[in-house]
């Protein structure tokens, strides 16, 4: 598994998400830890393969960004066709670290 996180300062938030997402073939919106977040996917569902994008809303303009993708191969998890349940879990953790300043 591989997670990767980003912070997106430039742009227009999650309100500017929230204002394309007829654009997204996937766009669940989802709470993180009290703040506001969407599962969201442009072109296509990853789900099914492994992968899981999960926006949160820090602040109004600020965007942290975790992705979280499965290895392929003979030993998938047993949730691989599933994978935003782990990336939510994932997600938490990584603001509430951040929360506490570590």
């Amino acid at each position: 598994m591989s997670v990767h996180g980003t912070f997106i300062v430039k742009g227009d938030g999650l309100p500017g998400l929230y204002s394309r997402r007829g654009t997204y073939k996937v766009f669940e919106p989802i709470e993180i830890e009290g703040y506001p977040a969407v599962i969201a996917s442009r072109s296509v569902d990853s789900r099914p393969d492994g992968m899981c994008d999960i926006s949160i809303g820090v602040t109004e303009k600020l965007v942290y960004e975790v992705q979280l993708l499965f290895n392929t191969g003979v030993e998938k998890p047993a949730d691989f066709n599933n994978p935003c349940g782990r990336a939510q879990t994932v997600a938490a953790e990584m603001i509430k670290t951040m929360k506490a300043g570590g």
